[in-house]
């Protein structure tokens, strides 16, 4: 099986904004496991508090949405290189900047992991794009809520949860995301349509539990399943 693993920056720091490396070595350690069996994997790392710290700061600086998206993505970077720490010996070295190096990391046959890669860009988006690279058979998304619902449940009291649905449907429901930097939603639209042309199935999950990402390697039905059309 080939899988990406998208990590969230919201589940790499806590309430008050502390990195978590204990998080990071749990999940590398399930990532090396599902390797070890012989399966295949890449990482994408999100940026989390500390990018929106950045981010708001350049703002109240002056900086353009270009230049926000730049300091979120020097974040992602850094929470990469503790993913890739924490995967040696079995990770690569070096983040991929563009499709070309994601290509040529691909060759070590060892895990690669990346951050954002240019502005306007989610890690999400990131994500999708390693995923069709890859020939993955799944993308598993991890955040800090249970699943997708059907309207922003940090507003809405009655927003349901989704347990399974086609990329269509998440595509309407993403047109309600922002799409500033620092501030993307669930996932995205580029990201969704890369993985429906590609036939990649989206798993979304609570990663607060650890155990969630061995369930949803080894395909069991947790959090929230999108299909291809």
């Amino acid at each position: 099986m080939k899988a990406v693993v998208k990590i969230g920056g919201s589940i790499l720091f806590d309430s008050e904004g502390k990195l978590q490396p204990e998080i990071i070595s749990k999940f590398s350690s399930l990532i090396k496991e599902f390797v070890q069996e012989g399966n295949s994997c890449a990482v994408v790392v999100g940026g989390g508090k500390i990018a929106r710290k950045y981010i708001q700061a350049a703002n109240i600086i002056g900086g353009t949405k270009a230049e926000l998206d730049h300091f979120g993505i020097d974040c992602t970077r850094l929470n990469a290189k503790l993913v890739i720490l924490a995967l040696k010996p079995y990770s690569y070295s070096f983040i991929p900047t563009n499709q070309e190096e994601i290509q040529e990391a691909f060759l070590s046959e060892k895990i690669v992991v990346s951050g954002g890669m240019k502005p306007g860009q989610s890690t999400n988006a990131v994500a999708a794009q390693i995923s069709e690279i890859m020939g993955a058979d799944k993308l598993i998304n991890i955040s800090n809520v249970d699943y997708i619902y059907d309207k922003d449940p940090r507003i809405y009291d009655d927003a349901q949860p989704i347990y399974e649905m086609k990329a269509s449907e998440l595509l309407e429901i993403m047109k309600q995301s922002e799409q500033e930097p620092g501030k993307y939603g669930g996932f995205d639209r580029v990201g969704t349509e890369i993985l429906a042309r590609s036939k990649i199935v989206l798993q979304f999950i609570n990663g607060d539990d650890p155990t969630n990402l061995k369930k949803a390697l080894k395909g069991e039905k947790i959090g929230s399943i999108v299909k291809p059309n």
